[in-house]
């Protein structure tokens, strides 16, 4: 562990100190002089259930995003929770604004796209926890934007963040977002891939892992809404769900939020329905508080989930 948190001293270092002007290089080198952000949040909460209460880390990131020259950038974000790891790891060639190319370890997109600090909620949704997951893997990915459409193309493994390739097809995703206008935007996603599944004590080698999904956003910087529609299969089980978020800012920091979110899956044989209405308090672009209660359907009676109390904190 120590080794891991050196290693990471390091590598910030020479982010940082690769960002500054030095003197008497060629003309060739000057063409490679890295221009970079460097930014990092917490998020710790309380959470509250019946049997049990508990202080946690949701999020602990930290991530250095960088400009080479006109044409090469990187990326790189570092998990340090429970278990430090590296997120994502990847470069990006831009030819031009309809095609980029993008290599390495990254997070496809699939759905509603957004970053967990900017996400309206405190937890991701049912059909994002458990048909996506980590949305990340190791591949290539060819995205681009044209006058309102976007496009994103990704081949990888298909085994998941920091994972080796566990057989021997590739996995393909794609993704279309259509903007109406500057504050609406609806999407696409297919997902095609394979996956070993474990089956009882079988192992199911190359079982099939498929996703479909439709999507809208909007926000209008007061009024906001997400929806997203998932469906999908596990070897020869199904899976799908959906979720809509609302949210008004009814002053200038203070917005009630409200997620509706169902998700059935026959690998376990459950269905379960969750409201969860919660209030966001913004200090600044950099600090909030945020809290969500969630009732779950059980038996068709809604019964107290857990409370949870999450404090938001951007620095560097």
């Amino acid at each position: 562990m120590r080794n891991f948190f050196l290693s990471i001293g390091l590598l910030f270092a020479i982010l940082h100190t690769s960002a500054v002007p030095n003197q008497g290089k060629s003309k060739i080198d000057s063409i490679f002089k890295t221009n970079h952000d460097l930014e990092g949040y917490i998020m710790p909460l309380y959470e509250h259930r019946n049997d049990a209460n508990k202080f946690q880390f949701n999020y602990f990131r930290l991530r250095s995003r960088g400009k080479i020259n006109r044409q090469l950038s990187y990326f790189i974000q570092l998990d340090l929770g429970d278990e430090p790891t590296i997120k994502d790891a990847s470069v990006d060639i831009k030819l031009s604004d309809f095609f980029i190319i993008r290599a390495g370890q990254f997070q496809y997109h699939f759905g509603v796209f957004e970053d967990p600090w900017n996400f309206p909620t405190v937890f991701l949704p049912q059909i994002t926890r458990f048909m996506l997951g980590d949305p990340r893997d190791m591949g290539i990915q060819f995205n681009g934007s044209g006058r309102k459409l976007d496009y994103y193309a990704a081949i990888v493994n298909g085994s998941g963040r920091g994972v080796s390739e566990d057989d021997k097809k590739k996995t393909v995703i794609f993704s279309l977002d259509y903007h109406i206008n500057d504050n609406l935007k609806i999407g696409a996603s297919q997902y095609w891939g394979t996956r070993n599944f474990m089956e009882e004590s079988e192992l199911i080698s190359g079982a099939k892992r498929n996703r479909s999904g439709v999507y809208f956003w909007y926000d209008d910087k007061k009024l906001m809404f997400r929806g997203d529609y998932m469906t999908g299969i596990d070897h020869v089980y199904n899976q799908s769900g959906y979720y809509f978020i609302g949210g008004y800012f009814i002053t200038k920091k203070l917005q009630p939020v409200f997620r509706y979110d169902y998700f059935e899956s026959e690998i376990n044989d459950v269905s379960n329905l969750i409201l969860a209405p919660g209030l966001n308090y913004f200090f600044n672009e950099k600090f909030y508080i945020r809290s969500i209660m969630e009732f779950d359907r059980i038996n068709n009676n809604f019964e107290y989930g857990r409370f949870v109390l999450e404090l938001g904190v951007m620095f560097l």
